[in-house]
């Protein structure tokens, strides 16, 4: 069996991590009302990044070994449900789609 190259996969998740984090607030503050984190495990990156924006939040992602689907969202921190301050980061971590 012949190696898998990842060089394309990661230059495109590159490409939609790049709009990752890039929401209307600088960060979480003490006057932002609470909202709640909402559930993004098991989606792509562009769903899960665009769900986050849509709830004041901001993206941090990391690839990690993990199985098919590639790029698909494999865990988070908050966990969904949690209420935190519009602006605060949320950890994303996304499968390299390689493990079986």
């Amino acid at each position: 069996m012949r190696p898998r190259s990842l060089a394309a996969p990661l230059a495109a998740v590159a490409a939609v991590l790049a709009g990752c984090g890039t929401t209307r607030s600088a960060g979480p503050t003490a006057k932002a009302p609470p909202a709640t984190v909402p559930g993004v495990v098991g989606q792509p990156i562009a769903r899960a990044n665009a769900a986050l924006a849509r709830g004041g939040f901001s993206v941090q992602a990391a690839i990690v070994r993990g199985r098919p689907p590639r790029n698909a969202v494999v865990a988070q921190d908050p966990r969904a449900g949690t209420r935190s301050h519009r602006g605060a980061t949320v950890r994303v971590s996304l499968s390299d789609g390689v493990a079986r």
